[in-house]
């Protein structure tokens, strides 16, 4: 008995290690690029916004299953939000087609957002405050 309490609580540590230090086990976009957005020190900015322009190159579409879209832009992965809680104010997406998020594959855009995990450069949300956004641009 003592010796599966120990296990027990080995398998359990090991588990809680593994997702302290991952980011999210169903990760929407695996990044392939070594691009990191260059953080803005624009006036109102923090050190945890990114404010950056790019092609959209693959969208992650899991609203039928959680409620969640992202987008990744030049290797830069941008969570649009969905399937969160509501009280979280979320920013804007302007001049793209959410009923259709594939077709916004190629279009170039702006984003403004905050980092989602310091550790993780490529990986930025628009939820959070409504100040975020991710805006269409010719």
């Amino acid at each position: 008995m003592m010796v599966l309490l120990i296990v027990t609580g080995i398998v359990a540590l090991g588990g809680a290690m593994w997702f302290r230090t991952s980011y999210d086990p169903q990760q929407p976009i695996v990044n392939t690029s070594n691009h990191v957005p260059s953080i803005s020190s624009s006036p109102g900015t923090t050190a945890r916004e990114v404010r950056f322009t790019g092609t959209i190159t693959a969208v992650k579409d899991l609203r039928p299953t959680d409620g969640s879209l992202s987008i990744e832009v030049d290797g830069n992965v941008v969570d649009l939000g969905g399937g969160e809680v509501p009280k979280y104010p979320k920013g804007s997406v302007i001049g793209l087609d959410l009923k259709n998020p594939q077709s916004n594959i190629g279009k170039k855009v702006e984003v403004f957002a905050r980092l989602s995990n310091p550790r993780l450069p490529n990986y930025s949300t628009i939820v959070g405050d409504g100040k975020y956004y991710v805006k269409a641009v010719p």
